[in-house]
């Protein structure tokens, strides 16, 4: 890690097992998610120009990998 993360977030990343550190990537990941899809939806309920909604689509698309990755892993974790 480098010099620009506080000394607090380090502690709290290396003091975490890889369980507790997926569980909460996971939760972050799912919120960001709703949230970016409730305001895409507004965006084009405002009928506002198609760049807006393609910023927020291309914010949305990692972030959907991310919580299906995320969600695949633990699911194969707890079935194995």
């Amino acid at each position: 890690m480098t010099g620009l993360l506080p000394e607090v977030v380090r502690a709290g990343v290396e003091d975490r097992s890889l369980f507790e550190a997926s569980e909460t990537f996971g939760v972050v990941t799912i919120l960001l998610l709703i949230v970016v899809l409730i305001e895409l939806e507004a965006v084009r309920a405002a009928r506002r120009s198609g760049s807006d909604t393609a910023v927020l689509a291309a914010v949305a698309a990692p972030l959907l990998v991310a919580v299906v990755l995320t969600t695949f892993v633990r699911v194969t974790e707890l079935l194995g």
